[in-house]
Formats: C-alpha cells, sequence, structure tokens
C-alpha cells in the first residue's frame, strides 16, 4: 500500500510549494519529471528538458523556483533521492546496487 501511495501521490498538486499552478503549468512541470526519470541521468539539464517541454530556459527555472522554493539542482537531487527511497522500500536491493 504505502509503495502504491508512493508511485501515486501528486506531489505537484497537494505538495508543499509556495504557489498552485493551473493546469499549464502542472502539465510542463509533470512532462519535466516524467523525463528527469526516463533519461539517464548524465543527459538530464534544464536547457534540455526546457527544449523539450517548449520553454526557455529562464522560464523553466523560474517555474521550478516558484512552486517548489528550490533551484533545479536542488529538485534533481531530491527526485533522485525520492526515486532510491522508493526502490529501498519497495524493492530488496541493498543500497550499494541502488546508489549505482
Amino acid at each position: 500500500m504505502l509503495v502504491y501511495l508512493l508511485d501515486n501521490f501528486d506531489y505537484l498538486r497537494f505538495g508543499p510549494g509556495t504557489v498552485p499552478f493551473d493546469r499549464k503549468h502542472v502539465k510542463r512541470i509533470k512532462k519535466m519529471v516524467e523525463l528527469i526519470n526516463n533519461m539517464p541521468p548524465e543527459k538530464i539539464g534544464l536547457k534540455e528538458l526546457a527544449e523539450e517541454v517548449g520553454v526557455t530556459l529562464y522560464h523553466l527555472s523560474h517555474d521550478i523556483k516558484k512552486k517548489f522554493g528550490l533551484t533545479f539542482q536542488e529538485l534533481l537531487d531530491y527526485s533522485r533521492g525520492e526515486k532510491a527511497a522508493k526502490m529501498l522500500i519497495g524493492t530488496d536491493k541493498g543500497v550499494a546496487k541502488i546508489s549505482k
């Protein structure tokens, strides 16, 4: 049950962000999160994500800071930590294997 909740919680709507987004922004940020989760770590950069979601680097950076109160790099680090935590809770993999 906990794994299901972790996988399906809509952080963009119910997380601790400072300013709620309209549907357009939610769609953009969800696409960004999907790309972060599916791209190899060495390929993820703010410039590449901005191009993929169709906005300027400045605009995407501003949206991230406005919603999450974090820089892009801080959000990326948080996302990686969250992914590792889900793997620790939902699999039998050890810390050494997950950290690779």
